[in-house]
């Protein structure tokens, strides 16, 4: 008997099956990382049309101009209902985000009862924050960053 052979064979045949698990155990993993990268996504989403939602409902709040009838009451309605899914959102992003994402989430969060749509700074420090908050989530997903939105740190 030529051990030369038999070795070599069964080193091939190890080999080979080595390879074929290393590329079961490889997509095994790169399928685990698309789900949490897509899980991240739908949060990171909620999470700004929450934001999106709360801004709307706030204007609408404000630009009602019967205080006490039923049309602000309900806008009021509408406007804490909002709020309390941004509070919400805000929570799952804090659970599942780098720091700077979670940080900036919350920024936003605090921002938007302050919004004021026709006071230009009110609206520009949420606008500049959400900007911020949307290119660090963007460079978390591993998405590329338009140069006029790249996050930069906030003073505090």
């Amino acid at each position: 008997m030529d051990w030369g052979v038999v070795v070599s064979g069964g080193i091939t045949g190890a080999v080979g099956i080595a390879g074929i698990g290393g590329s079961i155990l490889s997509a095994k993993v790169a399928g685990k990382l698309a789900a949490q990268n897509l899980q991240t996504r739908r949060i990171y989403a909620r999470h700004l049309a929450a934001c999106t939602e709360l801004a709307k409902e706030r204007i609408n709040y404000i630009t009602q101009p019967e205080v006490g009838g039923a049309a602000k009451l309900a806008a009021l309605s509408d406007y804490l209902t909002a709020g309390a899914a941004v509070i919400a959102a805000t929570a799952e992003v804090q659970l599942i985000a780098p720091d700077d994402v979670a940080r900036l989430a919350d920024e936003v969060r605090v921002a938007l009862p302050h919004f004021e749509p026709s006071a230009a700074r009110k609206a520009g420090d949420y606008i500049d924050l959400l900007m911020q908050l949307i290119s660090v989530m963007r460079a978390d997903l591993g998405e590329p960053v338009p140069d006029e939105v790249q996050p930069h740190a906030s003073g505090g």
